[in-house]
């Protein structure tokens, strides 16, 4: 009787049990993600009374006599089926059409199975990313696996569940596509990533697969998944662009060179040995913070300037000169040729190829110096150059100035204002029209280059011809000027300013960095192709007026600088496909893959174990599957904007509570009926 009480006891709990899980069910019946469950019931344990016995001769074997204890739960086991999928509008609601599941990781504690220093694997075909299988995820932090997809973005733009774990996938698609992390949906650093198809027989020209896009002066890294090539480039250094055609390119140091190269050999360029170029596995990838660089050449009396090559600037954009610091000449090598004529050394790590024949070196006020000629020198013809030797001449000023002292000089352009000068001493010299006066030597040197022949304008009806310039005249630190009036009778007496063409040098104080600097912002108005003017306004420079001035012998060989648009572009548009891409749209049109949501299959999804929230851990036990992507390999796909919703079926659960409870009913019979047969027993003696 004991046995039959218990058994019955047994099957109420067990039962309840069932219930129990039925109620779960039905409670999560609008939860996201949620998986019902049902109970799995067995035999319990058997006691046998009398074990079975073997057939002998024509005599038959016995039948065995067990009784059982009633029923045990065998499992709770989880349903995996496929939810109903329920549109939200939401960008971060993702939903899985099929297999797989998403896994987050929450940061504090060691990863589960993590190891370090996992390799690359790389972009596989259809250019979605197929990352190292052996790498679990970020690390630091413990994952989980979910189907629930209600997502959102913390304060950081990581993509994180509600309890604050991260999504895993594909951190960083365009510059590190092999490695898994926490998905982000943020601008990132990098917008566009081109394969490496050979190097060139100057051994600096890359060849890139495809058309590559890149504008001069584009910020960009260089990968490789082998070996470097050559010595000089360092991978995830960044390098400045030269383009070269649509799919070459050459990289620099500076972003000066990297604008003004024009040389047959680009001598300056970074190495990049064509034989040491992998036929697979190295990348040029470019930064959206980043500059476009154009090649100034020369401006005409109009203030029209003219670049080497297409600009691509558009009115209105703001652009700034980039200025290399100043340059030390090599001790002891300024020399005068002839009056006027000076040869200087500088040496092969301060060279510059915009150095060459024409550009104005400023060695301070008034000393413009022009190139005339630039030789390499070396140890032996074999060897590359240790110094160059540049010839050029200051003979454009009357008296022309003295370079011997000056030891540095720079390079940046020259802007040209009206400067006005104290002036003193005029008076007539006798002669009929003819006026002398004197300036201060440093005064002097701030105007525009005087020579005899240039018309002085001291007012109106009162223009005065430069006939000569003294030297320490009348005193030492003046400088002399006599001219004849170009008005007959014109009186100047008691003109005490002179009003002239200045240059002031533009200063690179600005944004500097270990080569130089910028100078203050232009504004541009775009004349032509390779044509433009820049004003100290956006007023001016859309209404076409006050065009600045620049030296033209400074201007050339320069450097204008336009920050790329990218830089400053926000985000538009944030959007995630069937195969997970994170793809970011910009102000500006620019798009790009941010990142991938990559997913895992269990082999024993019943070894997964509910942690609430909608999370299952212990994955590792329960047979994890490589990383992949959505739409692959049997996963089911990802649809954004959307909730997978509850597998639970109310039909069948109702169904499930009236034969759960009519057996939990006969349990209860059973336990009754067992305690009145015991209670006949107990009656047998009175």
């Amino acid at each position: 009787m004991i046995r039959s009480l218990n058994t019955g006891v047994g099957g109420i709990r067990n039962f309840q049990t069932s219930l129990d899980v039925i109620a779960n069910n039905l409670a999560n019946l609008n939860t996201v993600g949620f998986k019902s469950g049902r109970v799995d019931f067995a035999e319990a344990l058997t006691q046998t009374i009398r074990p079975s016995t073997p057939d002998e001769g024509n005599t038959s074997g016995s039948s065995s006599v067990a009784v059982s204890n009633g029923v045990a739960t065998n499992s709770v086991t989880t349903i995996f089926g496929q939810g109903a999928i329920n549109q939200t509008g939401k960008i971060t609601d993702l939903a899985l059409a099929g297999d797989g599941y998403f896994i987050v990781k929450k940061y504090g504690t060691e990863a589960i199975g993590a190891q370090k220093g996992a390799a690359d694997d790389g972009l596989g075909a259809q250019t979605i990313a197929q990352p190292d299988s052996s790498d679990k995820g970020a690390p630091g932090g413990v994952s989980f696996a979910t189907r629930a997809g209600d997502f959102r973005l913390d304060k950081n733009g990581n993509l994180v569940n509600n309890m604050g774990m991260r999504v895993q996938g594909v951190a960083d698609y365009i510059n590190n596509p092999g490695a898994i992390g926490d998905i982000k949906f943020d601008r990132g650093d990098f917008m566009a990533s081109v394969d490496v198809l050979r190097g060139s027989t100057d051994n600096k020209t890359i060849v890139l697969a495809k058309a590559h896009g890149f504008k001069t002066g584009n910020i960009v890294v260089f990968k490789s998944e082998g070996d470097m090539p050559g010595k000089e480039l360092q991978e995830a250094t960044p390098y400045y662009v030269r383009v070269v055609d649509d799919n070459k390119l050459l990289l620099y140091d500076d972003l000066h060179t990297a604008t003004t190269d024009i040389t047959k050999g680009h001598d300056l360029a970074k190495s990049v040995p064509a034989d040491e170029i992998a036929i697979t596995g190295m990348r040029i990838i470019k930064k959206l913070a980043s500059y476009e660089g154009v090649h100034t050449l020369g401006i005409n009396e109009e203030n029209t300037i003219s670049s080497g090559e297409s600009h691509g600037l558009k009115d209105g954009d703001n652009v700034r000169f980039y200025i290399p610091n100043s340059v030390s000449i090599v001790p002891s090598t300024m020399k005068e040729l002839t009056p006027g004529t000076w040869s200087i050394e500088v040496g092969a790590d301060d060279y510059l190829t915009s150095m060459s024949e024409g550009k104005v070196l400023n060695f301070g006020l008034g000393k413009e110096f022009v190139i005339k000629s630039v030789v390499p020198s070396s140890p032996a013809p074999e060897d590359a150059p240790t110094k160059y030797v540049i010839t050029g001449t200051v003979a454009g000023r009357t008296p022309a100035p003295s370079l011997a002292n000056d030891t540095k000089f720079t390079m940046a352009p020259l802007m040209s204002l009206p400067t006005t000068v104290d002036l003193n001493n005029i008076a007539t010299t006798g002669a009929v029209d003819e006026w002398s006066f004197d300036i201060d030597a440093n005064d002097f040197a701030t105007l525009a280059p005087i020579q005899t022949g240039a018309i002085l304008n001291l007012g109106l009806g009162k223009e005065l011809r430069i006939l000569s310039i003294e030297k320490g005249m009348p005193v030492a630190g003046r400088i002399k000027l006599t001219g004849s009036a170009i008005v007959g009778g014109a009186d100047l007496t008691g003109i005490d300013r002179l009003s002239h063409e200045g240059f002031t040098p533009l200063s690179n104080q600005d944004d500097q960095d270990g080569q130089g600097g910028f100078s203050q912002t232009f504004y541009v108005s775009v004349k032509g192709e390779k044509s433009f003017t820049i004003h100290n306004s956006s007023e001016d420079a859309f209404s076409r007026t006050r065009a600045i001035k620049i030296d033209n012998g400074s201007l050339y060989n320069s450097s204008l600088i336009k920050v790329a648009i990218t830089t400053t572009a926000q985000i538009q548009n944030v959007n995630v496909d069937t195969a997970g891409r994170v793809n970011v749209m910009l102000t500006d049109g620019t798009q790009y893959t941010r990142g991938q949501i990559l997913l895992r299959k269990f082999t024993n999804q019943q070894g997964l174990d509910k942690e609430g929230g909608n999370m299952y851990s212990n994955l590792e036990n329960a047979g994890a599957s490589e990383w992949s992507t959505a739409g692959s390999d049997g996963f089911g796909r990802i649809e954004a904007g959307a909730l997978e919703l509850s597998n639970v079926d109310v039909a069948r659960e109702f169904s499930k509570l009236i034969t759960t409870q009519r057996a939990f009913q006969a349990n209860a019979r059973m336990v009754t009926a067992s305690d009145q047969i015991l209670q006949e027993l107990l009656r047998l003696k009175r």
